[in-house]
């Protein structure tokens, strides 16, 4: 998982200033806080499509 100023990373700011990204898979969810994206960093099963696909198809 990648935490990132969406304005230096060159990502789309509509969202919010800070993104996380799922670098296994791409996804990238913008949040308007910092404590906000740092809060999801610790489970992408909550914000990463392909994760929570995954989550899912082991059954939890």
């Amino acid at each position: 998982m990648g935490l990132y100023s969406a304005a230096q990373a060159d990502l789309d700011e509509s969202g919010g200033p800070w993104a996380t990204i799922c670098e296994a898979h791409g996804h990238v969810v913008n949040h308007p806080t910092l404590a906000l994206a740092k809060a999801h960093l610790g489970d992408p099963t909550g914000w990463c499509e392909t994760c929570m696909e995954e989550e899912e198809a082991r059954g939890r």
